[in-house]
């Protein structure tokens, strides 16, 4: 054989095998983003689904509270239908997405209900951290959504969607299934009920003292004035309240109220500064969460508070 030939051959098996490798490497490239955003594993994902597929069961919604948990835990929709005579949808999320999923998921409601009422109601932490690009991911609907971000957000949404393909917990969920070995435990999966997840049977832990909140994050307050612009647009009358507050918690953060409040009027959103205050006798499983025995009590509190700015 001439060393034409040889050289033809060598050619041949290395475009071969570098071929083979790379349908290797996209083959798990795929597995990974099937596992994570189309298998959807996490409590997170889990959590938006079941918004999402509520939603899909709603029609005609007139007053939208979107949000973290601790507003899962404090607006009974069908209470505060009956008291605004508007029909009513609690979509709560959690800290995980911040104010990205809360866009996302107004979006979706936008589209099929008429919608005259938003309300955010965020707790106090949620607006110190870093704007959740983990979050918006989770909560797209299609590559649509990306509309929404400028460049620069556009980007940071890629790197987090690549560190999240190639993060260790996903690998370890992918290697779990390839070896049949079942899911690895990052977590005790969600149970549902009254429209959020369930609190778990025990009570948050008085620790002596807590940790001051820090400045706002103001990548978040960037994805408030597009939420603020959304329902300009749409015609739709948009209102930011405070969660209910721990009353150890509300102690130590007046100047962080200040600050926040002092955001909220620069972005002119319409907002409720007074802040319901509970005691340890309704705190629940976390700092944020109240009592599950307190939801029909806070809705008619929120309502109290909301109804001077409500569109009926």
């Amino acid at each position: 054989m001439s060393s034409v030939n040889c050289e033809t051959n060598s050619k041949r098996y290395f475009y071969i095998l570098l071929l083979f490798v790379g349908l290797w490497l996209l083959m798990i490239f795929y597995v990974m983003i099937k596992n994570l955003f189309i298998d959807k594993p996490t409590n997170t994902q889990q959590l938006y689904e079941y918004q999402l597929d509520r939603l899909k069961k709603m029609n005609n919604i007139e007053t939208l509270f979107i949000g973290d948990c601790s507003l899962g835990y404090v607006i009974d929709e069908e209470r505060f239908s009956e008291l605004s005579k508007t029909k009513t949808a609690n979509l709560a999320l959690n800290g995980a997405f911040e104010l990205a999923g809360p866009f996302n998921i107004l979006k979706k409601a936008a589209k099929n209900n008429k919608l005259k009422n938003v309300i955010i109601i965020l707790n106090l932490k949620t607006l110190q951290f870093p704007f959740s690009y983990e979050g918006y991911l989770y909560s797209m609907d299609s590559l649509y959504d990306l509309k929404d971000l400028n460049s620069t957000e556009k980007i940071k949404a890629l790197m987090t969607f690549l560190d999240l393909i190639f993060s260790h917990h996903n690998m370890v969920l992918v290697a779990q299934k390839i070896l049949k070995k079942g899911h690895p435990d990052f977590g005790k999966p969600y149970i549902f009920e009254d429209g959020y997840v369930k609190q778990q049977n025990r009570k948050t832990k008085f620790n002596s003292s807590l940790k001051p909140l820090n400045a706002i994050e103001m990548e978040n307050t960037a994805f408030l004035v597009k939420i603020i612009q959304f329902c300009k647009n749409s015609n739709i009358n948009l209102i930011y309240a405070h969660a209910p507050t721990w009353d150890r918690r509300y102690e130590q953060s007046t100047d962080y109220i200040k600050q926040i409040n002092k955001t909220l009027t620069d972005t002119g959103i319409k907002f409720i500064p007074d802040i319901l205050v509970f005691d340890n006798e309704n705190i629940g499983d976390n700092e944020n969460h109240i009592v599950p025995s307190s939801k029909q009590l806070y809705t008619e509190k929120y309502y109290n508070l909301l109804k001077s700015n409500l569109i009926y």
